[in-house]
């Protein structure tokens, strides 16, 4: 495997502005000091409580605990390694990143092989298609237009010819087979898709890592033909649509879920892009995960036969699972007709679809609708279903609502089985989070809380501020800590970096440091607050000193004349004097 250097790293987070990374997923609000607010991703925020603090370079939720730095957010957030968060905040900032000290990783070699030929692929299909008269004129007749074609990357593969020039390109039939674009057959590597539109398939950064087939010539029994799981590509990972329509599902604090790539090119076409497909597979835990990072709002828009029917019932399992609020679109036209969603919107565009979306039931009218609940048995059968349902939420006050309105609307009891396997939310927290010691924020002196911050918020006051601003100063253990570890850091480096200070913070110290105030000094008032701020702090010393030389005729003299010295200091220093140079 590949990694970058600790150097790189903290170039690179100097270089960021966290807040930019981070409305790059969600809008944010300007608030006083420079910091934003935006509702938190990583639970059920309807209150915004995300302070962003670009300063620091940290976010912070105070409603669930959610913290950390930029790679930590886009970790979290877009459920990726590390690695590939650093190399994503780079291309957000427009950071060259240097070649890679290499430490071997068995994969890693097949994994970047496999992505080339996916790209050289979907290179070549894109090719084919503007050569094929044929697959132009399907494309048309699903009135697909040539913008939406290329948003897409929807290309053609021909009965024969992408393993030949797939080697002649310098790739061996082996990888192209592992690459699942080739199948094998008595030993011998041939074309896996032939005559079949093609429509790659990508991750949420865009890159390709797979494609799904629609058959054009009618001579396969499989209308579909994906590509097989590979090193980069694991179906349960995928929502296909989700790198197209993720800025949308945030917008609408929505999301549509339908059966195939059509039923999201064809949406997407209309304008309805708050779309993603779980393309003929079961909806997944992960799947519904990578979802909650946009929205916990849900509508369920599959088709309605037998195998739909089951599909929705799985789509609802897993994203109540996740706390999402769903409703069920029934695609029945006024007329009676069944349809999908491709059908719907190009006969009738995207209000054809929003009329039907708007007359949505939630997922409990939707099952109670479907279950039979003549019988005392059938409804008490219907009742426990449900409550396992709502058992498996991983947000407790949702599952309070729930259970009222079955309690209201069946006549059940509030109680949930026993059989409940799901932790809740807060536990996560607690299981997940550090804990800190509790600081005692009504006891911080003030004084000393500005005098911290106009240091290491004022790179050109801290090599002056470490030679007479000693923390022992300070009353509070806590800021004087915090300042001891600010001083560390420019011995080390040369200056005060509050990105890099909060990686090095003990967990006890993080949010001391991301509540500091901020102000917008110059140069001149930045001077003014530190000399006044450290001159009180130095007469309050003196005169705790004065006490203890009671008995000390000539000792108590000469502190005496200290306090008078930093008093005339403190006087001239009000009257926005620079004393500055006389504080050492």
């Amino acid at each position: 495997m590949s990694f970058y250097s600790d150097e790189t790293i903290r170039q690179l987070k100097e270089a960021t502005d966290i807040s930019l990374v981070i409305e790059q997923f969600m809008p944010l609000k300007r608030i006083g000091g420079g910091k934003f607010l935006g509702l938190c991703p990583f639970h059920n925020d309807s209150n915004p409580s995300m302070n962003v603090n670009p300063h620091i370079g940290i976010y912070k939720c105070f409603a669930c605990g959610a913290g950390g730095d930029v790679f930590k957010f886009v970790m979290e957030h877009e459920k990726v390694d590390f690695r590939t968060a650093i190399e994503f905040v780079a291309n957000t900032v427009g950071f060259i990143l240097p070649k890679l000290t290499q430490i071997q990783d068995e994969n890693s070699e097949e994994k970047d092989l496999i992505r080339k030929i996916n790209e050289f692929a979907a290179s070549w299909f894109k090719e084919q298609l503007l050569k094929s008269e044929f697959a132009k004129k399907y494309l048309e007749q699903r009135e697909i237009t040539e913008k939406t074609r290329d948003l897409f990357g929807l290309g053609y593969a021909p009965q024969i010819g992408f393993l030949e020039a797939a080697v002649n390109n310098g790739f061996k039939p082996e990888s192209v087979l592992k690459a699942g674009l080739a199948a094998e057959k008595d030993g011998k590597a041939f074309d896996k898709f032939r005559d079949r539109l093609m429509i790659p398939i990508c991750s949420l950064s865009g890159a390709i890592v797979g494609f799904g087939g629609r058959d054009l010539g009618g001579n396969s029994p499989a209308k579909y033909m994906n590509s097989p799981e590979t090193l980069i590509y694991n179906k349960s990972e995928i929502l296909f649509g989700l790198n197209q329509s993720r800025k949308a599902i945030s917008k609408e604090n929505s999301v549509i879920l339908v059966e195939g790539y059509f039923d999201v090119i064809s949406m997407f076409q209309s304008g309805v892009e708050n779309v993603v497909a779980i393309s003929g597979t079961a909806l997944s835990e992960t799947q519904a995960k990578l979802l909650a990072r946009y929205t916990k709002s849900a509508f369920i828009s599959l088709d309605g036969d037998a195998a739909g029917q089951t599909a929705t019932e799985r789509c609802i399992e897993v994203l109540l699972s996740q706390s999402f609020a769903i409703k069920i679109v029934n695609l029945t036209t006024e007329s009676g007709e069944k349809a999908d969603p491709d059908s719907l919107v190009r006969q009738g565009g995207s209000a054809a679809f929003k009329k039907l979306q708007e007359k949505a039931k939630n997922w409990l009218n939707y099952l109670a609708d479907k279950s039979p609940l003549s019988s005392p048995e059938e409804k008490a059968n219907f009742v426990l279903r449900t409550k396992k349902l709502i058992a498996s939420m991983n947000n407790p006050e949702l599952k309070k609502q729930y259970l009222n309105l079955l309690n209201e609307r069946f006549g059940a009891d509030k109680n949930l089985p026993a059989l409940q396997t799901k932790k809740s939310f807060g536990n996560q927290i607690k299981e997940t989070t550090e804990t800190a010691p509790e600081i005692p924020w009504k006891s911080l002196p003030s004084d000393e809380i500005w005098l911290v911050s106009v240091i290491f918020r004022n790179p050109e006051l801290q090599a002056v501020a470490i030679k007479i601003c000693d923390p022992c100063l300070l009353s509070s253990r806590w800021l004087a800590e915090l300042l001891d570890y600010g001083y560390a850091l420019f011995e080390e480096t040369g200056k005060i970096d509050l990105k890099i200070l909060y990686d090095k913070l003990p967990a006890s110290h993080i949010e001391l440091l991301s509540r500091l105030p901020e102000k917008p000094w110059t140069s001149e008032s930045a001077i003014m607050d530190f000399s006044n701020a450290l001159l009180k702090l130095r007469i309050s010393r003196l005169k705790a000193e004065l006490k203890e030389a009671r008995n000390d005729f000539d000792l108590y003299r000469e502190i005496q004349g200290k306090i008078k010295h930093c008093e005339n200091l403190a006087k001239r220093a009000k009257n926005e004097e620079n004393v500055l140079d006389e504080l050492g």
